[in-house]
């Protein structure tokens, strides 16, 4: 792998899991996540998303323009939209499936009576899913929920606590799991044993 390639895969990874941790932090420890902050947050998730596809096609072009073949390669400009494509793809199903979470976020925000999301939640749900991606996205939302419904049972039954249950906490906590998990090769064999690759 060479440098930029190393550059342009590691640096967004250790972004985006710094931003996922002082979101953490605040929200749990602190207790004082704002939505501004929040708000915050997400566009900077989005514009290193953006930066990280951007540079990916910026290398991809230069990796094609110093290859043996590359004088015949550029001139095909159906290549070059191919290779662009192929490269945006994940980017593009990311993002996609984002806003469709993003979506159902929001209108169970607008018409559920009570209140099992609030506006805060919507912008950690678009940005733990943008970060994960597909098809982590299933087993990030899979284990959030087993994850919750566990805790708030344990503090059921320890503590005798019957709060509020709020997913959001669960998801930052299990995105920056994935996030670092998705670099080793045993992570991947057991999402390709469980067909979500």
């Amino acid at each position: 792998m060479t440098l930029a390639r190393w550059l342009i895969l590691v640096i967004p990874l250790v972004f985006d899991v710094v931003v996922l941790f002082l979101l953490f932090k605040r929200l749990v420890i602190n207790q004082n996540l704002s939505i501004k902050i929040a708000k915050c947050a997400t566009i900077l998730v989005i514009a290193m998303f953006f930066v990280q596809l951007v540079a990916q096609l910026i290398l991809a072009y230069f990796q094609i323009k110093q290859s043996t073949l590359g004088v015949y390669l550029l001139e095909d400009q159906g290549y070059l939209v191919r290779s662009a494509l192929t490269i945006a793809y994940p980017y593009a199903e990311a993002l996609l499936v984002a806003l469709v979470f993003l979506l159902v976020g929001f209108l169970a925000f607008r018409y559920y009576q009570r209140p099992i999301i609030e506006k805060i939640d919507l912008y950690i749900i678009f940005m733990s899913i943008l970060v994960v991606g597909y098809p982590n996205v299933f087993v990030l939302l899979i284990s959030a929920f087993v994850l919750m419904v566990l805790v708030q049972l344990g503090q059921m039954a320890f503590f005798r606590k019957n709060e509020r249950l709020s997913f959001t906490p669960y998801l930052i906590f299990l995105a920056i799991i994935i996030l670092i998990l998705n670099n080793f090769n045993f992570y991947n064999d057991l999402l390709l044993k469980l067909k979500l690759l």
